[in-house]
């Protein structure tokens, strides 16, 4: 906090600076807190008041691809880090990348854990990887039995829905005794799989082809050369497996590129996709606990067909769509997960107004907040928001000034790591600090906003964190991870970090003040630091120089900035050397008053 000091004996008096915050790139000078910094670097908070330089990065590995995705999944307690890579998809094994898979799509991949299994989409392809072997789904997918009760003829009763990924389907007949040809619900078909009687005694047999029986694929019929034996209690007792073309399905599933996890009640335990480009207001759902299934009536329309869903948040028990350009800025479309007549549902729950997503892989939990980047800002979402008492909520105020200003937003990623939201765009990374917020009545402050910090030049396309490393997917397949091995170096080259002070105007804005020292308190070597000034020129100048000797870790140096307004002041690392800054102090005199 500033803190004011007055002397009866003495004209000079002081402002000592402490308990810092974040950045404020929106407010207006007069208006900037002294604790924020309208222009701080490569700075984070190490404990709520004191900010300290960040670490750097070193290069982990080189892929021969562009990096598309980056996934982290626990097989049996171990840890396996995979990497995807052009078309490639990388185990990490020590301090090397082996390939373990070679077919994946050359395209951005996200992935989800289902059924103890990793699930990995990239709009071309769908794959598992389950700790020792990478399939894809379709290997193994689930076969429907799609009708029950059916007669030789044809009839019987709807039972499981078509699955969108595989040619398979099974249909279930009862025998009338008599006849030989049996009609499936579809001709053209890819081929007969298998035939199945069950016996007398409950046990399901494979019968011959050529000898118990004969198909016809155009027709889709299978003709027993003996008619099998009529059900005595009305069961089935016949079994077909056959194969029909879907590869319209199949490309519906394959070509999403967004996904999340949800259920009933709110378990997570179904897949969700969406981002076919055929249909971007649809999502489709797996069924529960199993992501081989997609039945083809396990969809949603949401919203309007020309607004995409541009990704997910869990809202208390509710999955909520985000979209674009909805009617009355609708923009949050809330659904929540029931049975109905035994079938799961997930039926709309209501509508919020909200601001507009612009970036899929923006989307995170800050301090429990659904957190993500829209034409706002980052906005959030909570709770009492779903019982409609208020609209979606800005919380990057003090970083809007800037980030509003950047290009291309859609192209924004984002990940939640040790309390902090940090979100990259154009090679910035901005972040939230999810210990630091303030709430306060009035505007901008009629809602929490958090504390910012801002980095610059981080090579990357997108932000990726198991939770207790941070890596950056750098262009020509780089792999960045930042680690105190790195120091205060980016790939052994020391980078800059500073503290601009907001605008100093004494304790009077309408006077004019001569500034006779400033003091700054280091909780770090200050050899490679120093501490400059805005000059008349508008031109930063040093008041101290490198290597200046210092004194309990303090910086201190007589000025004389005379007759001014309004003083700026910088401390600035220019060295791969920690930097922590504690306190400042700044000495002045008051003149006379401004006419």
């Amino acid at each position: 906090m500033a803190k004011f000091n007055f002397s009866s004996s003495s004209p000079k008096k002081q402002i000592e600076i402490s308990g810092f915050l974040g950045v404020d790139f929106t407010s207006s000078p007069e208006k900037t807190d002294m604790r924020r910094s309208p222009d701080a670097l490569n700075m984070i908070r190490d404990t709520p008041g004191k900010n300290k330089k960040r670490s750097g990065y070193i290069t982990e590995y080189t892929f021969s691809g562009e990096i598309n995705g980056i996934h982290s999944f626990n097989y049996n307690g171990e840890e396996k880090f995979l990497v995807h890579a052009g078309t490639e998809l990388y185990l990490k094994d020590g301090d090397t990348y082996t390939s373990i898979y070679s077919s994946m799509n050359d395209a951005r991949s996200s992935s989800a854990v289902l059924a103890g299994k990793l699930i990995i989409i990239d709009g071309g392809t769908m794959i598992s990887y389950d700790g020792e072997t990478v399939k894809n789904i379709k290997e193994n997918a689930y076969s429907p039995t799609i009708i029950i009760g059916r007669s030789p003829s044809g009839g019987g009763q709807l039972y499981e829905p078509i699955n969108m990924i595989t040619e398979y389907r099974i249909e279930k007949f009862t025998p009338d005794g008599s006849s030989k040809k049996y009609y499936l619900s579809a001709d053209d078909l890819s081929g007969l799989s298998y035939v199945q009687q069950k016996s007398s005694d409950g046990e399901w047999t494979y019968l011959k082809y050529n000898i118990d029986y004969d198909y016809n694929t155009d027709a889709g019929t299978v003709t027993f050369f003996d008619p099998p034996a009529a059900s005595t209690n009305g069961e089935d007792t016949i079994l077909i497996c056959y194969r029909k073309e879907n590869s319209e399905y199949s490309e519906i599933i394959n070509s999403c590129t967004i996904c999340t996890l949800y259920g009933i009640n709110g378990a997570m335990d179904r897949i969700f996709l969406t981002g076919c480009s055929k249909y971007p207001n649809r999502d489709y759902y797996c069924q529960m606990d199993d992501p081989t299934y997609w039945g083809d009536t396990w969809y949603s329309t949401i919203g309007k067909s020309d607004s995409p869903i541009i990704g997910y948040s869990i809202v208390s028990d509710c999955l909520a769509a985000h979209k674009a350009n909805e009617d009355s800025n609708a923009n949050i479309i809330l659904r929540k997960g029931s049975i109905i007549d035994n079938e799961p549902c997930f039926p709309i729950a209501g509508t919020y107004p909200s601001s507009n997503a612009v970036a899929t892989y923006s989307f995170g939990t800050l301090d429990n907040e659904p957190v993500y980047l829209s034409d706002d800002g980052i906005s959030a979402i909570t709770t009492s928001d779903v019982l409609g008492e208020r609209f979606s909520q800005m919380r990057s105020y003090y970083l809007n000034g800037r980030l509003l200003a950047e290009e291309n937003p859609e192209n924004a990623s984002a990940v939640t790591y040790k309390g902090f939201y940090m979100l990259l765009l154009n090679d910035n990374i901005y972040i939230l600090d999810g210990l630091q917020s303030i709430s306060a009545d009035g505007k901008p402050f009629s809602h929490r906003q958090y504390e910012g910090y801002f980095w610059q030049n981080i090579p990357g396309k997108f932000l990726f964190t198991n939770g207790r490393e941070l890596y950056v997917a750098g262009r020509e397949g780089k792999l960045y991870r930042f680690t105190e091995e790195a120091g205060f170096s980016d790939d052994g080259v020391p980078f800059e970090s500073y503290w601009e002070m907001a605008e100093f105007f004494g304790d009077d804005f309408g006077i004019m003040k001569t500034v006779t020292h400033i003091s700054v308190m280091l909780d770090s070597d200050a050899d490679n630091t120093l501490v400059e000034y805005k000059n008349p020129d508008s031109e930063w100048e040093a008041i101290t120089e490198v290597g200046t000797s210092v004194q309990d870790k303090i910086l201190s140096r007589k000025i004389h900035i005379k007759n001014c307004a309004s003083a700026k002041f910088k401390i600035r690392n220019i060295s791969d050397n920690d930097f922590k800054v504690n306190k400042i102090q700044i000495t002045f005199i008051d003149g006379k008053k401004i006419k």
